[in-house]
Order: structure tokens, then C-alpha cells, then sequence
């Protein structure tokens, strides 16, 4: 499910709504090799909410797009955050991307995966 918003264009000016969609943003994120899965959050959830099922990791606002991830060892939160932001700037439009790293996965540990990812193990294989 898509969350519409409007971008701000030249001037300050609104233009044409700017749809965002959490399956995309989500799989946007799940690729980058700074990102060992996303997370559902701490205290506060991050998730977006569609009729029988969430997309975890992903919040989509107005004006703001929250995603919360597990990050891969060895990458500086700085590296983490600015890899999800170039990769969802493209997808959601003029709204501010906030990342959230949650916690690091070391090479050969167990994560839990989020409801809508398979078990993995990270760096095994």
C-alpha cells in the first residue's frame, strides 16, 4: 500500500503528489551490503501497517520516511545511514529519510528475521 504525500517543488510551492510505497523503500534497503536486515524499532515501533500485514523497518509520514535496520559489522553508522538514504531518496520523494541502526550483526551470527524475511544467518554460506 502506497502512502501519498506532496513534494515540494522550486519556490516552496507543493506539486504533484509524491506516492510512496513501503514494500519498495523496503526492498530498496534489504540489497545494500551495509544492511544485514531492517528492524522493527525500540520502544517505539517502525513499521507501516497494511490490511493484514506490516512491512517492519519502514515508517512512511508526510513529510518524513523512518527506517530502522540492523547494520552489517565492519560499516560506520555514518556509512549505514547515508547508503539507505541514497538508496530511498529516489522512491520517496522531498520527505526526510531518517535512519534508525538498531543494533550490528557480526559475520556467522544468528539474526532474527523480520515476520516477512526468511531466516538467515549472516556472512554463512
Amino acid at each position: 500500500m502506497s502512502t501519498p504525500a506532496r513534494a515540494t517543488g522550486a519556490g516552496g510551492r507543493r506539486d504533484e503528489p509524491v506516492t510512496v510505497d513501503a514494500d519498495t523503500v523496503a526492498a530498496a534497503v534489504r540489497v545494500l551490503p551495509q544492511v544485514a536486515s531492517l528492524a522493527a524499532g525500540d520502544a517505539v515501533p517502525v513499521a507501516t501497517y497494511l490490511p493484514g500485514r506490516k512491512v517492519i523497518g519502514v515508517s512512511i509520514r508526510d513529510t518524513s520516511v523512518t527506517v530502522a535496520v540492523v547494520g552489517a559489522q565492519g560499516v560506520t553508522v555514518t556509512s549505514i545511514a547515508s547508503a539507505v538514504r541514497s538508496a530511498v531518496a529516489p522512491v520517496v520523494g522531498a520527505r526526510r529519510i531518517d535512519v534508525h541502526v538498531a543494533d550490528v550483526v557480526v559475520p556467522g551470527e544468528k539474526r532474527d528475521a523480520a515476520p516477512d524475511e526468511p531466516d538467515a544467518a549472516i556472512g554463512a554460506g
